[in-house]
């Protein structure tokens, strides 16, 4: 998401994103039948889409695993830390990319997307030590 919020800084857009869904059945990410909104000039939004087809397409190529984790909801801002530290310390020091659920939405299941099976375990287990220190 913080590539979307530069994004809409640097091409003056609006972008309205639907909410992650994994079908925690197969694992798998559901197609999403949500709609992504996008609003401005042609011009700022023809580049907007190009740069947000390039995040995809470096996001798919670095992401050869993933992992969902599941932990309470008023765990989550505990894993996130104060303005967001200690998830970025889990990102730096693993290299995966982490979606925490939206505050409110109930869901458990945190996603861990990484470029292998090692990087997204040491992810789940920083988490878990997270967790479990807060016990």
């Amino acid at each position: 998401m913080a590539n979307i919020r530069k994004m809409r800084q640097k091409y003056d857009v609006i972008v309205e994103t639907p909410p992650a869904r994994i079908d925690m059945d197969t694992k798998a990410h559901q197609e999403a039948d949500e709609v992504w909104v996008f609003k401005g000039t042609v011009n700022n939004l023809e580049a907007a889409i190009d740069e947000l087809d390039s995040i995809a397409e470096e996001t798919l190529k670095n992401t050869a695993c993933w992992r969902a984790v599941q932990v309470n909801p008023r765990h989550h801002r505990l894993i996130i830390g104060r303005g967001g530290s200690r998830l970025q310390d889990i990102r730096k020091e693993t290299g995966c990319q982490i979606v925490i659920p939206r505050n409110g939405s109930g869901e458990e299941d945190i996603i861990i997307n990484g470029p292998s099976d090692d990087a997204t375990m040491a992810a789940e287990d920083m988490i878990l030590d997270i967790v479990d220190g807060a016990r």
